[in-house]
C-alpha cells in the first residue's frame, strides 16, 4: 500500500540494482524504501539517501566485493559487516570464489551478523517490513540466469 515500508535484498548485481533503486529519485517518489541489505556486492561508491539504512554483508575473500575499488564510507546509516572464510576453523591457506561468493555462504554471513549490536537497527527495520507472526507479507524474488545457446 502506498506510505508501506520496502526492504530490498540483494546478492552480488541484486545488491548493485536494489542501492541503485533506493537512491532513485522517481523510485522514492513512488515507494518507501527504507532499508537495503547487500550480500557480495560492490557497492562502496553508490550514494545513499540518510533515510535509507544499507547493511553490507562482504567476505574478505570474495574479489566481487572489490570491483568498484573502493571501501563502503562508513555512515550512520551504513554498516559493513565483513567475514573471513580463510580464519574460521583451522586456517585455509586459499578460500576459493566459488564458495566466497556463493549466496548459500552469504546466507550463513547473515545470520551470524544477526548477533552484532550494529547491525540491530537495520534488524528492527526489517521487522517493521516483514512484521509479525501470522501477518502476510509478498515477496518478490527475480532470479537471472544465462542460458546456453542451442
Amino acid at each position: 500500500a502506498p506510505g508501506e515500508e520496502i526492504a530490498l535484498i540483494g546478492h552480488s548485481q541484486g545488491g548493485l540494482i536494489s542501492l541503485r533503486l533506493a537512491a532513485d529519485p522517481l523510485v522514492r517518489a513512488r515507494f518507501n524504501i527504507t532499508t537495503v541489505v547487500t550480500a557480495g556486492s560492490p557497492v562502496g561508491h553508490l550514494p545513499v539517501p540518510d533515510d535509507v539504512a544499507v547493511l553490507s554483508l562482504e567476505h574478505l575473500e570474495d574479489p566481487i566485493v572489490g570491483l568498484d575499488g573502493t571501501q563502503n564510507p562508513a555512515a550512520p546509516n551504513r554498516v559493513t559487516v565483513s567475514r573471513s572464510l580463510a580464519t574460521e576453523g583451522a586456517w585455509r591457506p586459499r578460500v576459493y570464489a566459488g564458495e566466497s561468493h556463493d549466496l548459500a555462504t552469504y546466507v550463513t554471513t547473515a545470520e551470524l551478523a544477526a548477533a552484532d549490536p550494529a547491525v540491530a537497527g537495520i534488524a528492527e527495520r526489517l521487522a517493521r517490513v516483514t512484521g509479525g507472526p501470522g501477518d502476510v507479507v509478498h515477496a518478490t524474488t527475480f532470479v537471472i540466469r544465462r542460458e546456453p545457446r542451442g
